[in-house]
């Protein structure tokens, strides 16, 4: 992300172990943006599925996440 100009990395002035990462205006931009495109393909991936079966997915992948934790 550095390399794509979203983000830069910074050293704290009191504790050069501690490296801040900051959002450049690019990167504050493509905050704004992103939610949107995540709604747009979240839509597009379940269309033709029904709220109940959205809600069994949303249980099961909770599900497999946990598993994996």
């Amino acid at each position: 992300m550095e390399g794509r100009n979203l983000v830069y990395r910074e050293r704290d002035s009191n504790d050069r172990r501690v490296v801040r990462i900051w959002l450049t205006d690019e990167g504050k931009q493509l905050m704004n943006t992103l939610p949107s495109i995540g709604a747009e393909t979240i839509e597009r991936a379940t269309t033709g599925i029904s709220e109940p079966e959205r809600e069994m997915l949303s249980k099961l992948l909770e599900q497999i996440v946990h598993n994996m934790t």
